[in-house]
């Protein structure tokens, strides 16, 4: 299953998972649909899973990550409640997995650093490449839509964009401008 395509409301909850991001705190009960509203069209298809199925008592738990809920965690239990400890042990499972979260995060802000490091020291090492002579280009408003959605699904700059979709897809297979460049 697709777990991204879930959609949960988060300044109006209709549910439990959504309360906890919003409230930033634990619930708990015995109702699956005051768990999963909104995620099955059917309360009634809700309450017939719930009576086939071993799950009695429902909790969910915020996940933090830099301070702010990053996520829900939901767990359940054949039992009538956890117990003490269990909830002990879940709510310290949500922590382990927000260290988890921003350690990935900040391992993505790392790699994104020092990939933008290696391409500033590329550009840098041969003086011709490095930009520094200024044009004005006027473009059509679709062209200007499809640079807006590129530099905003690679967080490059429309000038860096350019620049390497010039030299990689113009100047460097072209043979005849290689011929020039030589002489």
């Amino acid at each position: 299953y697709d777990f991204s395509k879930i959609k949960i409301a988060i300044d109006d909850p209709i549910n439990h998972i959504g309360e906890t991001a919003k409230y930033e705190k634990s619930f708990s009960g015995k109702r699956l649909v005051d768990f999963t509203r909104g995620f099955v069209k059917s309360e009634k298809l809700i309450g017939v899973y719930q009576k086939v199925s071993t799950t009695k008592f429902m909790m969910t738990v915020p996940i933090f990550s830099s301070g702010k809920v990053e996520g829900v965690l939901y767990v359940g239990t054949a039992k009538d409640s956890f117990t003490p400890d269990q909830i002990s042990l879940i709510k310290i499972f949500a922590e382990q997995l927000g260290l988890a979260m921003g350690n990935i995060i900040a391992h993505e802000k790392i790699i994104e650093k020092f990939k933008d490091e290696q391409e500033r020291k590329k550009r840098q090492t041969d003086p011709d490449k490095i930009p520094n002579i200024k044009f004005t280009l006027r473009i059509s408003k679709e062209i200007d839509r499809y640079l807006n959605w590129k530099v905003h699904n690679t967080k490059k700059t429309k000038a860096d964009f350019l620049r390497e979709a010039i030299l990689e897809d113009l100047m460097e297979p072209d043979e005849e401008y290689k011929k020039f460049s030589d002489d």
